[in-house]
């Protein structure tokens, strides 16, 4: 046993949570209701909710379900994993995922069909991020 196990504190390599899946998923499903209001607001609003991007009808509220959850979780998946192993790798995951989120952004400012749709699809894009930043906030040490 180690004097900072005998302690009470663990480490990254000693088994603590590199974050906390619970926090990331809330954030996710937040999110979604975020997006989803969004969504809906939007249509009410007179948004087309279309995109001049091959391969998209349209944006339905099951496409926006699913772009909400799936990425997040995925990514969420993927960076538990690696940060068991390399605490780091928490850190970095965080910063590049709320940078693409964010730069993610532009796209709908040209492809969308009108201005609402454009401005619904920012937001659903910085509310994924917001869940993202907060779900990958750094765990404190667990005590004995």
């Amino acid at each position: 046993m180690t004097d900072t196990a005998a302690k009470g504190r663990t480490t990254a390599r000693q088994g603590a949570r590199p974050f906390r899946p619970a926090v990331l998923a809330g954030g996710t499903v937040l999110a979604a209701v975020v997006n989803l209001s969004a969504f809906w607001i939007a249509t009410v609003a007179g948004a087309a909710m279309q995109v001049t991007t091959p391969g998209y009808q349209g944006i339905s509220w099951p496409l926006v379900l699913v772009a909400s959850i799936v990425p997040a979780t995925a990514a969420g998946v993927v960076t538990w994993f690696v940060s068991r192993r390399r605490p780091g790798f928490r850190r970095w995951a965080r910063g590049l995922g709320v940078g693409l989120a964010l730069l993610s952004i532009v796209s709908p400012l040209f492809v969308a069909s009108d201005p609402q749709t454009a401005i619904a699809l920012a937001v659903m894009h910085l509310s994924v991020a917001a869940a993202w930043f907060i779900g990958l906030a750094p765990t404190r040490p667990r005590n004995a």
